[in-house]
């Protein structure tokens, strides 16, 4: 058995980054994004973000920033890669702020995972033809803010 495994890239929308990565970022990576404050690390993960995400390709952006999430986004309206139809359609900001300055590092996790859940629910259901892709689901604000 000498055959290598195929290994599928995603595109990161990044110029010249796809090439340097050999093509893009491994399919079902896990990619940690690590810098001084204000090196780009937020830009460049909602870069990948806005290139990747769509009706079949759901992303999750989770936050703990001190600053209100809605701050963040509009200062990423500036840029070319920024598309506002994708927001909660195919693009789900979530902030865990309050559980973090709380301490409560088990309720955080706890709520990533009811996310992550959510995001795989949502995605069968829409497999399965109970939703239009395009509808976004119904409830839910510009961001989720948690309130446990």
């Amino acid at each position: 058995m000498n055959e290598k495994v195929k290994i599928r890239r995603l595109l990161t929308g990044v110029p010249g980054l796809d090439n340097l990565l050999g093509g893009g970022l491994p399919e079902f990576s896990f990619n940690l994004i690590a810098g001084t404050p204000g090196s780009g690390k937020t830009t460049l993960a909602h870069q990948f973000m806005f290139a990747l995400a769509g009706p079949k390709n759901r992303a999750l952006f989770f936050t703990v920033l001190g600053e209100p999430a809605l701050k963040m986004l509009r200062y990423q309206q500036q840029f070319t890669f920024f598309d506002s139809k994708k927001i909660n359609e195919s693009i789900r900001f979530v902030n865990l702020s309050a559980d973090l300055v709380e301490g409560d590092f088990d309720r955080a996790l706890s709520h990533i995972a009811d996310e992550v859940k959510g995001q795989r629910d949502q995605e069968h259901r829409l497999e399965c033809g109970n939703r239009p892709a395009e509808q976004p689901p119904s409830g839910k604000g510009d961001l989720h803010h948690n309130r446990h």
